[in-house]
């Protein structure tokens, strides 16, 4: 979640990161119109991508909070310290809830407690300080359609506090979106199916919780459908990793096995590491680029190869990352020190375009060569 430090903690440190790239941000907050009445876009990040015949698409993640000035309103009249935003799915309103920190709050485990007097939606506790949704981006060489299209956003008690972190294929002439939903129960991956028009034909979960970031390929292999995933690791054995399943339709999953876990020798992807954008699908077989957060809580991007015939055969990976936070918009923002990988295609035969979220804050896009990448992973 969002709630994480703001300002970079990484001045005057730096990571060898393993071949140049070209990189820019293109799409921010304030380009966007909030969703509804009363709340404003904090972050627009983590977007999936697809292409439909010429026309191409990101699959953003939109934050929201609060408006500032009802915010002031609220937190006067009910002595509260903040103002969140929430999605009473049994009423099917949208809320401005107060709330105050607990004692030594700690925003990557402590819950918001609603303001005494407020009649609370829920236990008296809420988990974020935004409201998350998914918003459909048409783009060509520059950002097309600003506003883009609502495609999935909070609907029922799994998903009333966001739905995020969208990867998007094609699958079968079928556009499928794998998000997390965040909801009374915990963080479980959906998968929604567009129409042709772009609006939802079908949802449903397919992963409960605690599962995060599931990542569909984008054609069947020997039959199968295969996704990744990042289940959130919550015994004392840390190894906060990625994890490959197979189905016959695409709701029911057989667990193949971990496929990618942290490396403790490493100082960027040794504490957790999770799965990116759709594999991408080349001569040396699947390229899965993933993100891998570090001990100061950075994020960066790496890369492994997968067997095309057998995925779960790791074939190479980066020792060093693709991108590591660099310039300001990627090392200060809601999540500072944060290159987050979500969409990916790959043009001709040698360029990967690769689009990221920038410290929870805004989307940037960042290009390489696929060959100068190959030859630089280790087996």
């Amino acid at each position: 979640m969002s709630n994480q430090k703001r300002f970079s903690t990484r001045v005057g440190v730096a990571v060898e990161q393993l071949l140049k790239t070209d990189r820019k941000k293109v799409l921010g907050p304030e380009q966007l119109q909030p969703s509804a009445p009363g709340l404003c876009v904090a972050g627009v990040l983590n977007a999936g991508f697809f292409t439909v015949g010429n026309r191409s698409f990101l699959v953003a993640r939109v934050d929201e909070v609060v408006d500032p000035g009802i915010a002031k309103r609220v937190k006067e009249q009910y002595g509260a310290e903040d103002v969140v935003p929430f999605f009473d799915y049994k009423e099917s309103a949208l809320l401005a809830v107060p709330v105050n920190h607990p004692a030594n709050y700690n925003p990557d485990s402590d819950v918001l407690l609603v303001s005494p007097g407020y009649p609370s939606p829920l236990d008296r506790q809420i988990y974020f300080a935004y409201l998350s949704h998914l918003r459909l981006i048409e783009i060509d060489s520059a950002i097309a359609s600003l506003d883009g299209t609502i495609v999935l956003a909070p609907s029922n008690k799994h998903d009333c506090y966001g739905c995020e972190d969208a990867r998007s294929v094609v699958i079968e002439d079928t556009v499928t979106i794998a998000y997390n939903a965040l909801g009374i129960c915990g963080s479980s991956i959906h998968r929604a199916q567009l129409r042709a028009d772009f609006s939802v034909a079908a949802r449903e979960m397919i992963f409960a919780p605690d599962q995060k970031h599931g990542c569909l390929f984008p054609q069947r292999i020997d039959g199968q459908l295969m996704i990744v995933t990042r289940p959130l690791v919550r015994t004392y054995v840390g190894a906060a990793g990625i994890w490959i399943y197979s189905s016959d339709e695409g709701s029911r999953w057989k667990v193949l096995g971990p496929l990618v876990l942290p490396r403790h020798d490493s100082v960027w992807d040794n504490v957790r590491v999770g799965p990116g954008p759709s594999p991408l699908l080349t001569e040396a077989g699947w390229l899965l680029l993933y993100y891998g957060v570090d001990h100061e809580k950075s994020y960066h991007v790496g890369a492994v190869l997968l067997d095309s015939k057998d995925p779960m055969q790791v074939i190479a990976r980066t020792s060093n990352p693709i991108l590591s936070p660099e310039f300001d918009w990627e090392l200060n923002g809601r999540r500072a020190d944060t290159v987050f990988p979500s969409g990916a295609k790959l043009d001709g035969n040698d360029r990967v375009t690769l689009y990221y979220g920038a410290a929870d804050t805004c989307v940037g896009v960042a290009t390489f060569s696929l060959g100068e990448l190959l030859s630089r992973m280790n087996p």
